[in-house]
Parts: C-alpha cells; structure tokens; sequence
C-alpha cells in the first residue's frame, strides 16, 4: 500500500470489515510524515506512548541477572537507540475502529518482551518455530477463545479466522464484548482483538465462512495451515474440512464446550483416519446440508457420545426448538475450551506427543474431591551439624596392645576426613592383625567416578587421618597397597613413640563454601602448603592472580551447570543433598545448611532434587544458576590450588595422592585458610581422557574440548593424576557442618576381642 492509500485509508474507520490497524515505522520519514498528516487531521481519539517503559522492561527483561539501576537502564537505552529521537524509535499503530494511536517496540523486540513470561515453559526457539505455523479457526465462539489464547502464547505467526455469523446480544454469555460490537461480524471482533494484542500478527478474515468457493483459498494459500481449530455449528461444514484436512493431512482439533471434551484427528499422522473417529458412519458433507437444528440433535448426539455428555447439555439438548433455540455455552467451558484447543495446537506445531482420540477436563470431575495440600515444614538445621565434631581423645595407654576400642578410636578420626559429596565411599575390616581398607563400590558416583578414583582418593584421605591417630596414641602405621580395587591398601600397626601432629586440624578441618572478599594468600602459607605437597611427591599450583581466578571461575560455572545436565551426575548430585534434619540425620550427604545457601537457594534445591525437575532442564536447556557456587567459589577466592601426583595417573596414584591431599588440607587448618575442593573440572577431564566422556551430553564433551587448552595454560603442570582442585579462602567459619554414618555402617571388626 503506497503512503497516500495508506493516508486516505484512515477515513475507514466506520466500515464494519476494517480490522487492520494502519503502521507508521518511525525509522521512515515518509511514514512520519504521513504520521503528522493524520495527528492533523483530528481523527486521533488518544495517543498512548509507553515506548520509554517498554524499553525500560526490554532492558531489565535482558539483563536479568544484573538488577540495573534506573540510571544504567538509562545508558542501555541510549545505547540502543542510538541517538534516534524517542518518538521516531519503534513503531506507531492507529487503531480506526477506536481512534487510538499506540507506540511500540520494533517488532522482533515486542515480540521478544510480550513472550518473555512465556519462557520457560515455551522456549525461545520454540516460540520462534511457533510464529512459524499458520493455524486456521472456523467458528468463533469456543473458536474466538481460542484465537485468544493463541494470540497471548504467540501460537501461529498467521491466524485465518472464519465466521459468517454477526455478534448477537445472546453470544454475550460467552463473548466478551462491548454492546456497541452488536451486529458486527465475529470474524472481524476476532481479527480486531488479535491485532490489539499483537499488531505485528498476520491476521486474515472470511466474514462470509467456509464454503465450497473459498475452502480451497481458507487451507491451502499462502502455504496452507499447520492446524484446523474446526469449532463451527454446520454440520455439513464440519465434515467437509475434515475431508479436506484429511486430504491433505492437517490434523483437526474441535472442543465441544461441554465437559471439557477436546477431540484430536491427527490426520498429519493417520491420513487414513475416520472422519470424527467414525462417529457419523457413512455420512458424507452433502448429506449433512440443509438441516434445521431438530434434524441436527440426533447426529450431535452421535458426535457428542450421547450418555457421554454432562446431564444438562443432553437434557437440553431434548428442548431444542421446544422450550430453547439452541445448545446451551457457558462462558466457562468456552473458555477452558479456548485453553485447551491453545495447547493442543501447541503441542502439534512442536512435535510434542499428542494423540488422535477424544480427551475429556472435566471440571465437575476435577473439583469434587480436593487434593490434599501438604504444609512444608520449616526449615531447621539439625542440631548436631552446628556443634564442634565429638571425636573420641587420642592418649597413649599403660599397655601397648592393639584393641578394638583403640582401633574404633583411630576409625572415628579416619572416617571424620573428606570424601566427594560426602557421600562416604569407604569400608573397613579389621582382620588377622590387619586393617583391609577399601571403596564401597555401591557409593561410588558412577556419573563423574572415574573408576571411582575420587572414592579411593578419599579412602586415601581416611588412611591419613588413621596414621596420625594412631601415631598420636604410640603406633606406627605400615601401609601396603594392593594395586587392586575394592581393596586399596592394608595397614599394619606396631608400637613407636607417640607423635601428635595436626590433632586438632582433624578435629576443626571442614569443607568451607562461604564466600568473602579476597584477601591475597601470604607468601609463606603458599610456600608451606607447597611444601606439604612436595614432601609427599605431589606438585601445588598455585593461581593467586584475580583476572585468571575470573577465567578459572567462568569455566568453573559453566562446568556446574554441565555436570547438573548430566542425567547420571544428575540424579547422583541430587540424591545427596539434604534438607532438613530427618535427612541431614542420615549421616552423609552434603546439608544446604554447610553450603552457605539462601532462602532463594534453598528453594531451588528443593525443586532441582524432583527428576521431572531436572529433565525439563535437559529438554530445554536451562540450568544457567546451576554453576553459580563454583564461579562465585573462585570469585572470591585468595588462591586456586591443583594437587598432581606427577608421573602416575592409576587408580593407586588417587590413594596416595588422597593421603597428601589430606595433609594439604590439614596444614591449611593450621594457617587458618578456608578450604573448598571444587573439583568437577579436572574429573571430568579424566573422564574424557579415561572413558571418551562416556556418560558426557555432546554439548559437554564439546566444552571440555574446547577449554582444556585455557585451563591447561592456567595451570602448566606436569602430567599425572590430578588429584583436586582447591579453592583457599579467608572466609570464617560456616554455621554447619556434614555429619558422618555411625561406624557400624563401614567398620567391621573380625579380630579378636578379648
């Protein structure tokens, strides 16, 4: 349409068959001046201009993350528009039928802003492939719920809305309108409401309906409808498209705004399908012409399923032409039937499973028997998890002679050491004056374990702790390893000189997740807790810069949030996390109360730990929040530690690795640093390097090829097992601490006690 048509167009606001609001772009000088012509011309009733909030949303709605202040969402706004005056940014719209002039966003940031409250139950490229579709609705009562419902969700970029019938006082049970629409066609009602929701939709009308001159042009111009929304009273109408729907294999979706009954034809996947599931037998379109509505109630019956349908539609029913001129509609099943139609359409247009058959909602069904609601209690953390850990004392006795009491003394110490997730992957036994000490292979995370080299790495840690117990209270420990799994090592104990070192670093070691602000590691606590290392054989790299710390911290989150994706990670992660004191009382897991968490983060790892949960996360392909502790660990981190046994990378180097990363941690304690093994992004590169990532999404294995060479160039060290990755703080004390199974769980005695 040329400028000067589109001017004088302006002069149809009183034609009854105007449905097009008229579009000025302000990025055209033509269109503003044609724009100032029409503000001239005192045809505009009221000009409405939010452009200045729609921006302001579009900004916030960007940047969620961020909470921007008034004055930053200012300079994100002049940044975007560029020095364009405000008025001449985005689109005008004129609305003839009301003599409304409305400002609005350029059309993919209007539609990008009106669906953002979709996301994520629709995705955005599922939004995108929905403007896609072309959806067809003949019928425009349950039909023009229905036009609404897809218009609000975004469901089909082309809406082609039939109806020949005009708004009459009686629709107004069920049509929502003002009394000056009456003697309007629907079709154009329709039409208008779409286009004030949504003026950048494609609308077109068929004020006349659906007949044999125009069915073809109805379905098939333009590329033709992805989906029939068949909502019409003909009876004659209703089979003829679905004799054209199924010809060229549309499917059909008719709700009878009765009982919520929602019928499917997937003629798109059935082609052969019987028209409405058979119901009408042999009837064809041409048989069905004609019919006054008494003829009509004995094939309705046939459609609606007779006995199926609610008491009061069938006895009305009965009345037709009697004491009433037509089947009852209510303004609620119209409703629920526009809703239901919306998401089946929906469904259809992504490829999501939906059936052929006949669905029934019914809310007299749905509201007879209330579910139970169920009142969270309050979250309280368990008390022991806020008190010091109680260890039994370590003192050297009159006689020198191994018991149980004393070896289930030194056990308590070696099971107080850390293990992945706390999830306490160990098992001892004490036979034949020897301790036997190996992985729990029923713990073992098999999602990220690999070949539960983090389990062995923390019996590793247990054996430490047990050395020093013992040689606190006067013996000396022999360690043998075994070069096998389960079994890792066996310990024999001799009597020597008692030694107590790091006794009170075992007993306040703890994991320590909260966050602070870096304060720089001294360079005699690095040199000592190298030294540590170095005494064991392993190698400490240290990263103390801020800007790598900030490469190290992006990494580490995007690798959280990978992990969480990880089905079998998934469910391992989840299962270990406790809320509440009946589960922080089982004894391991990790409590959210140690995690330094948020009522906010609470929530959400109540909702993460649900399986349905975590698939919708796959599906889509969320989680961005799931890797925001291990970024915000290193953020705020004075130091990133890599522990590497240089020179090894079997299973056996993780047990001798696990008792040097023990030392490590014990020796921090001592400094005063806080400690927090953040570990997921060496094990999942071993998992790479050891398994082809198996297990891995191809999004994972495709990350960790991609960052290996930027964390490699972070931390230049030598080949061989990496054991951990440390993030050294200076944060306090956390309130809370893991708790530990009883002993009787991984310690089993079979010497003798006398």
């Amino acid at each position: 349409m040329s400028l000067k048509d589109k001017l004088n167009s302006l002069n149809d606001r009183e034609s009854s068959l105007t449905y097009l609001p008229e579009r000025f772009d302000g990025a055209s000088l033509d269109d503003i001046q044609c724009l100032n012509e029409l503000l001239n011309s005192n045809r505009v009733i009221q000009v409405h201009d939010t452009i200045y909030q729609q921006l302001t949303a579009l900004v916030r709605d960007e940047h969620p993350e961020l909470n921007l202040s008034d004055s930053e969402v200012h300079d994100h706004i002049d940044e975007r528009t560029a020095g364009i005056p405000l008025e001449r940014y985005g689109t005008w719209f004129y609305y003839p039928w009301t003599g409304r002039l409305v400002h609005l966003l350029p059309e993919d940031d209007y539609n990008r802003l009106r669906t953002s409250r979709n996301k994520y139950k629709i995705t955005p490229e599922e939004q995108r492939r929905l403007a896609e579709a072309t959806i067809g609705i003949v019928g425009l009562s349950v039909g023009r719920a229905a036009t609404a419902c897809l218009t609000l969700e975004g469901v089909g970029g082309e809406l082609r809305l039939a109806d020949f019938d005009h708004l009459e006082l009686s629709n107004l049970n069920r049509l929502r309108h003002s009394v000056d629409a009456l003697g309007q066609p629907k079709s154009v009602l329709a039409a208008r409401e779409v286009l004030e929701i949504d003026p950048y939709r494609r609308v077109r009308i068929f004020p006349e309906g659906i007949h044999a001159g125009n069915l073809d042009r109805f379905m098939d111009e333009g590329g033709g409808i992805a989906v029939l929304v068949e909502e019409c009273d003909s009876l004659d109408i209703k089979v003829r498209l679905r004799e054209a729907a199924r010809a060229r294999q549309i499917p059909v979706v008719m709700d009878t705004s009765d009982r919520g009954m929602l019928d499917i034809e997937r003629f798109d996947l059935e082609p052969d399908r019987p028209l409405l599931h058979g119901l009408l037998g042999e009837y064809r379109a041409n048989d069905l012409t004609g019919l006054t509505n008494a003829e009509k109630v004995p094939l309705i019956l046939r459609i609606l399923g007779g006995t199926q349908m609610s008491p009061r539609m069938a006895a009305s029913l009965t009345e037709v032409d009697e004491t009433t001129t037509s089947w009852p509609q209510l303004a609620s099943d119209v409703a629920l039937g526009g809703a239901l139609v919306c998401h089946a359409a929906r469904k259809i247009v992504l490829g999501q499973a939906l059936s052929s058959g006949r669905y029934y909602i019914d809310l007299n069904e749905q509201l007879r028997q209330p579910h139970p609601v169920h009142v969270p209690v309050p979250y309280k953390p368990h008390p022991d998890a806020m008190e010091p850990r109680a260890l039994p004392e370590l003192t050297v006795g009159p006689q020198r002679t191994l018991t149980r009491e004393l070896l289930e003394t030194w056990m308590a110490w070696g099971t107080s050491a850390p293990s992945p997730h706390n999830h306490q992957g160990w098992a001892f036994c004490f036979e034949s004056g020897e301790l036997h000490c190996a992985i729990d292979e029923s713990r073992v995370y098999t999602g990220l374990d690999t070949e539960a080299t983090a389990s062995i790495l923390a019996v590793g840690c247990a054996v430490e702790n047990i050395v020093l117990a013992a040689q606190a209270t006067g013996f000396s420990t022999a360690v043998r390893e075994t070069g096998t799994t389960p079994r890792v090592a066996t310990l024999t104990f001799t009597p020597s000189n008692p030694r107590r070192e790091y006794i009170e670093e075992m007993r306040t070691r703890i994991t320590n997740r909260r966050t602070t602000a870096p304060a720089p590691i001294s360079a005699d606590a690095a040199a000592a807790l190298q030294h540590v290392a170095i005494t064991g054989q392993c190698e400490l790299h240290l990263l103390t810069d801020q800007n790598k710390l900030k490469v190290l911290a992006e990494l580490a989150r995007q690798a959280g949030r990978l992990m969480f994706l990880q089905p079998q990670a998934y469910s391992e992660i989840v299962d270990g996390i406790r809320i509440g004191a009946k589960e922080v009382a089982l004894g391991d897991g990790i409590d959210v109360e140690t995690m330094d968490s948020t009522a906010k983060d609470i929530a959400a790892l109540s909702l993460i730990r649900h399986a349905p949960v975590g698939a919708a996360l796959r599906e889509i392909g969320l989680g961005s929040a799931l890797g925001n502790a291990e970024r915000d660990a290193f953020l705020t981190a004075s130091a990133a530690g890599l522990l590497i046994l240089p020179g090894d990378d079997t299973p056996n180097a993780f047990f001798r690795g696990g008792r040097v990363f023990q030392r490590v941690w014990l020796e921090a304690t001592r400094l005063g640093l806080a400690i927090h093994p953040v570990s997921n992004l060496p094990w999942m590169f071993r998992r790479v390097d050891r398994m082809q990532g198996r297990g891995f999404s191809p999004e994972a294995r495709e990350f960790l090829r991609t960052v290996r060479p930027t964390f490699d160039s972070l931390f230049p060290a030598s080949k061989g097992a990496r054991l951990g990755l440390l993030r050294i703080s200076s944060a306090s004390r956390p309130a809370a601490r893991t708790l530990r199974r009883p002993l009787s769980d991984v310690f089993v005695w079979s010497g003798d006690d006398g």
